[in-house]
């Protein structure tokens, strides 16, 4: 499985805004600059294993939560659930479609 850029810099975001941090607060928490968390959750640069550890420590989460989107804890969403009955072709067809728009997200706003 190919690790998306782009989800994993949308979960950090997500997992940020949920515990109610700014950019700058979590970049100092986990000691980075806030321009690296910035392009880490724009999707330009992977975090390196540290900086994961360090967002699962702050954030909470795992590190297959952030990289391919799986939550351990036993609970799967409505779409986790929906995407696992698809056949493997119609995975690849749902992960385009997901990729064309996160990659285009700023057109459907």
């Amino acid at each position: 499985m190919k690790i998306s850029p782009d989800l994993v810099g949308i979960r950090i975001m997500q997992k940020r805004k949920e515990m109610g941090f700014s950019q700058e607060k979590l970049a100092e928490l986990i000691d980075i600059s806030k321009n690296h968390l910035s392009s880490i959750e724009c999707g330009h640069h992977l975090p390196t294993v540290k900086v994961t550890q360090s967002l699962c420590n702050v954030l909470g989460g795992t590190f297959d939560y952030y990289y391919i989107g799986e939550i351990k804890d036993g609970s799967k969403s409505e779409i986790l659930e929906l995407f696992e009955k698809l056949s493997p072709t119609e995975r690849e067809y749902v992960l385009l479609l997901l990729n064309t728009y996160v990659n285009n997200k700023y057109k459907f706003q």
